[in-house]
């Protein structure tokens, strides 16, 4: 999956594309360095290659939604080393969840460590992206096992970490005269420190516990009877469905609801407690009721 971050000015943004082993949620990906543009299939190809296949060989399906990132080269670099390509549907994005989840959490990491630490510049956009993925590897945990213990057997020590150096009294004086005189060393430790506390801040998230702890709701359709007035959401073309890590873009780029709510239409059927036929500029189209809402008396005038 690929996805879009801005820095702490809002002002340039970088795309970044990772990928998610399926059996253990070992993660791994890059940063693009050129931010002007929408990942490329050269980049992705790249990536794969050097951050996957170099480490842990050719995987034998690799599943991916239809973005023009995994197609060209990328497509070709599968193909010579064996790796069976399973394209997600338009119908069924659900199939790659996976990838959105573990996306969603190296993304809200980064916007947590870049809003600490204000990081504005290319090299830290692209080291936070490295030190958020190499923290969710090594501090999640599947079946009792972190990711980056399945795969390599051990969990690689920390060049500066200091409850290392005080357990196993082995004090690297050279390393940590660097931090003390090298800014470029302290701000990288800066960042994987940071990287490290935001794992810990989102495994702990209440509000995150609260969303992933409650239910869907439908509304109820006490009120949606047949020939009720109503109006629909539509997504206008040309935009994105933004995810929650997106936060209000939708809001920014719809200029409110008005762009996306379209009617009026009127309710033919109730075909069950969750989806109802709409009568919609002179079509018949089934909705879910999360995507429709009564007209307000205003409108009940002006129509």
């Amino acid at each position: 999956d690929s996805f879009v971050i801005f820095n702490a000015s809002g002002k340039e943004k970088f795309w970044a594309v990772h990928f998610v082993d399926y059996f253990n949620t070992w993660s791994a990906g890059d940063l693009q360095p050129d931010s002007s543009r929408r990942v490329s299939s050269d980049f992705s190809a790249d990536t794969f290659a050097h951050f996957w296949i170099g480490l842990l060989g050719s995987p034998c399906t690799v599943m991916v939604d239809q973005g023009k990132e995994y197609e060209g080269r990328f497509t070709r670099l599968c193909s010579m080393v064996g790796t069976a390509i399973d394209p997600v549907p338009l119908s069924a994005k659900w199939r790659n969840g996976l990838a959105e989840r573990h996306g969603a959490i190296i993304k809200l990491m980064m916007m947590r460590v870049i809003f600490e630490l204000s990081i504005n510049e290319g090299w830290e956009m692209k080291y936070c992206f490295v030190m958020c993925v190499q923290a969710k590897n090594r501090l999640g945990r599947v079946n009792g096992v972190a990711p980056i213990q399945e795969l390599l057997g051990i969990d690689p020590l920390t060049t500066y970490s200091v409850i290392q150096q005080a357990t196993d009294l082995k004090v690297k004086y050279v390393a940590n005269q660097e931090l003390t005189r090298n800014e470029l060393g302290r701000r990288k430790e800066q960042i994987r420190a940071a990287a490290h506390a935001a794992f810990v801040w989102l495994d702990a998230h209440e509000k995150l516990r609260v969303g992933l702890n409650s239910r869907s709701r439908p509304p109820r359709l006490a009120e949606l009877h047949e020939g009720a007035q109503v109006w629909v959401w539509n997504q206008p073309a040309g935009q994105e469905r933004h995810r929650l890590q997106d936060f209000g873009k939708v809001h920014l780029e719809t200029h409110g609801d008005d762009k996306c709510w379209e009617g009026p239409g009127y309710i033919v059927k109730a075909e069950s407690l969750t989806s109802v036929w709409v009568r919609l500029k002179e079509r018949l189209r089934k909705y879910a009721v999360e995507n429709i809402r009564l007209a307000t008396p205003d409108e009940l005038v002006g129509h």
